[in-house]
């Protein structure tokens, strides 16, 4: 019984044909390989590459020692695969500040980010990361569609000196979703260990993180609070070692 799978099916890259066949009354000593595309081949389990996407049907003939012989023909696929690409929020970028980054790749699906920094990789589209040390580091940024064709692109960032800073907070912030300070975030650092908690005005914790890159945006469990004055508690400590525990407040403004 003649057969065989295809792996792989992206245009620009090697195609892996498998021969699956199986003959109970002799041994297959020879296989020709029809591609669709005017291509050919005569080894068992070839690799071809479509420099084009689409429909292809692909023929595979075989030929016994017995002089038997079969032929199966199947339709495959080929997809166009993604193109890998990204860009930073600028070029003066400072150890200890959020770096954000821009995906810039096309027909892409699935994102998977390595920041060259030894820490966990991400797989959003635009992520944003910290460098706690200034230096060169390099990023990979690997893209993927939905049929699992595969792009990848390895770009240098310089991260620059900085000097370390205390928590600081703004003394108000206007959460109305225009894109200027929405987001109540803890400033300086670059922080060692960070805990930022916000409380309304009945002394119930409504907001707490540990990440510098995560702020309060004025809701509750889904739902706006009201413009007024909340408390809030910082306990930090910097990367030159020294720490901070400040309680004050800040005026959510609607």
């Amino acid at each position: 019984i003649a057969g065989f799978s295809a792996s792989n099916t992206c245009m620009g890259q090697k195609t892996i044909f498998t021969d699956t066949s199986l003959f109970a009354g002799g041994i297959i000593n020879s296989w020709s390989w029809n591609f669709g595309d005017s291509d050919t081949s005569n080894l068992q389990n070839p690799f071809h590459t479509y420099n084009d996407e689409g429909d292809y049907t692909v023929t595979l003939s075989l030929g016994s020692a017995q002089g038997c012989n079969e032929a199966i023909s199947q339709q495959i696929t080929v997809h166009k695969v993604p193109e890998a690409g990204f860009n930073t929020n600028g070029n003066d970028m400072v150890a200890g500040e959020i770096i954000h980054f821009n995906d810039e790749s096309e027909n892409t699906d699935y994102w998977t980010w390595d920041f060259g920094d030894e820490t966990d990789t991400d797989s959003i589209q635009e992520p944003d990361h910290i460098y706690n040390l200034a230096g060169t580091y390099l990023v990979k940024q690997i893209v993927a569609n939905q049929y699992q064709c595969k792009d990848s692109l390895l770009q240098n960032i310089l991260i620059q000196e900085d000097q370390v800073y205390g928590p600081v907070i703004p003394l108000a912030f206007t959460p109305n979703n225009d894109n200027e300070n929405d987001i109540l975030y803890v400033r300086g650092g670059p922080f060692e260990t960070l805990t930022f908690i916000v409380f309304n005005k009945w002394g119930q914790e409504i907001f707490r993180t540990e990440s510098e890159l995560e702020g309060w945006d004025g809701t509750f469990k889904g739902k706006d609070q009201p413009p007024g004055v909340y408390v809030y508690i910082i306990e930090a400590k910097t990367l030159d070692g020294k720490s901070y525990t400040i309680s004050d407040d800040v005026t959510l403004i609607r």
